[in-house]
């Protein structure tokens, strides 16, 4: 038994040191484990805005002179720095500055810079009454703003001169407005010397009175007892004006009204309505007014001219005012004179010739003065 026991002990330590010789070749390999299977991936694609479409419906509004709509398409930005009237004012003020008549464009190319970054560059053209067409190609900036393309404004979207705090200038020249005559020539209202008449009663030297009263009426057309009420009240040192009279009618009468006392008489130059004659059809001419300021100017006025507002002088006031000559500058801050952007030459005005007779109508005038009524001769 005990032989036995000691084999089989020998048999075991035999197998396992053949077990421990057996090369790494004889050993069978491991089945790899299976990898894990990826979904496929989930991809989302968020549409730009169309910055061309955006950049063309602020155009519009601009061709249409919706001030304010196009305000309401600028950045945040750009509305902090300026204010809806001042942006409004800007704009109105150089399409006056250039007598705007209007304004188009043609969009060239736009580019989306970025996700939120977007530029479109175009072609603005305005129409000018004064100096005929002016042309630029220019660009403007969009921001990405809520989902919609805001444009970040400038002055050289207007004109690209304009950047660096330049300013639109316009130098105009009047031409010396037309004449209104009667049938035989004779001039109703033109261009000419006149002379001031007044009185100051402390200066009156007896005895003169009503020479001085005789001598105003027939020079002015108003009677002696009108003329004598406007100063029946006054102060002896107040200046009393009575009317005025051509600086021809003054000098035929010259020898006798420098020796009048009382008698002021003051120079200027005017439009004058020569006798006064028909003023219901000659009409008259003022200072453009305040309303209708802003509409003159884009006509190509300067604004400080006398304008027809009634009668003849309205019905014919662009032949009577003539072409304006002017030339559209780019200024600095400083008024320096940066580029000239156009040019026209004036031109002459037009007189205008009725079928009036002066001298009827002078008389006729005098005939009903004082009465109310009118006279119709056939």
């Amino acid at each position: 038994t005990s032989l036995k026991l000691r084999t089989l002990i020998i048999a075991l330590s035999i197998l396992t040191l053949l077990a421990g010789c057996a090369s790494p070749g004889d050993k069978t390999p491991a089945s790899p484990s299976a990898s894990a299977t990826l979904r496929d991936p989930m991809v989302n694609t968020t549409a730009v805005p169309d910055a061309q479409a955006a950049a063309k419906a602020f155009l519009e509004d601009w061709q249409a002179e919706n001030y304010n709509a196009m305000y309401s398409r600028l950045t945040l930005l750009s509305r902090d720095a300026v204010g809806e009237a001042d942006f409004v004012k800007q704009l109105r003020e150089a399409a006056n500055t250039m007598s705007l008549r209007s304004m188009d464009f043609d969009i060239l190319q736009s580019l989306v810079k970025g996700p939120t970054e977007a530029q479109v560059a175009y072609r603005a053209t305005y129409d000018t009454i004064l100096v005929g067409e002016v042309s630029r190609e220019t660009f403007m900036t969009l921001s990405l703003q809520d989902g919609q393309w805001k444009v970040q404004w400038e002055e050289g979207m207007i004109l690209p001169e304009l950047r660096g705090g330049n300013r639109l200038a316009m130098d105009i020249t009047i031409p010396t407005r037309g004449n209104l005559y009667d049938r035989d020539g004779s001039a109703l209202a033109a261009q000419s010397d006149a002379v001031a008449l007044g009185i100051v009663p402390g200066q009156i030297e007896d005895g003169s009175e009503g020479t001085l009263l005789i001598e105003l009426a027939n020079l002015t057309g108003l009677n002696t007892d009108y003329i004598r009420s406007l100063y029946e009240y006054a102060q002896p040192d107040w200046y009393v004006p009575v009317g005025d009279a051509s600086a021809q009618a003054v000098e035929r009468r010259a020898s006798v009204l420098n020796e009048l006392g009382g008698l002021i008489m003051t120079p200027y130059n005017t439009r004058y309505y020569f006798d006064s004659a028909a003023p219901h059809v000659t009409g008259y001419v003022q200072l453009i007014p305040e309303d209708q300021l802003d509409a003159y100017k884009r006509r190509g006025y300067r604004g400080d001219e006398y304008v027809g507002v009634a009668g003849l002088e309205e019905w014919g006031e662009e032949q009577l005012a003539g072409q304006r000559g002017a030339s559209l500058y780019v200024v600095d801050q400083q008024g320096n004179v940066i580029t000239r952007l156009g040019q026209r030459d004036s031109a002459p005005a037009y007189s205008i010739t009725t079928t009036l007779d002066k001298d009827l109508q002078v008389q006729v005038q005098r005939a009903i003065q004082g009465f109310r009524g009118a006279i119709v001769v056939l």
